[in-house]
């Protein structure tokens, strides 16, 4: 007669289970990195968003003092007027002149072409 030995649970599962436990270390240590990431771009979102505000407040301020206090509306109204269309122009050409940013348009232009 032939004895037949059948492995257990246990020990058909266990390469299973070291490469699932090696997989979480993995996991974790992704989590971890992306953890980091999350909190390092949520400081540079704030940062820039207050130091946009903090802009717009000197912007204002210094209009408002050049209104009501230094000259007259009549004086500031160009200076107001040239000042916002080249900030506009300015924030609307920066995207554009980057790598980032010819790589977005480029990439649009292509599908747009396509369509």
């Amino acid at each position: 007669m032939l004895d037949v030995g059948v492995a257990t649970f246990t020990d058909r599962t266990r390469l299973l289970r070291r490469r699932l436990a090696d997989a979480k270390r993995k996991l974790q240590a992704m989590e971890d990195l992306k953890r980091e990431c999350d909190e390092e771009a949520h400081t540079g979102a704030e940062r820039m968003a207050l130091g946009g505000f903090t802009m717009l407040v000197v912007y204002w301020a210094g209009m408002a003092y050049l209104t009501f206090w230094d000259h007259e509306w009549d004086v500031v109204e160009p200076i107001t007027y040239l000042f916002s269309l080249s900030t506009v122009m300015w924030f609307s050409l920066v995207p554009t002149t980057s790598p980032r940013g010819l790589l977005f348009f480029c990439h649009r232009s292509i599908y747009l072409l396509e369509a």
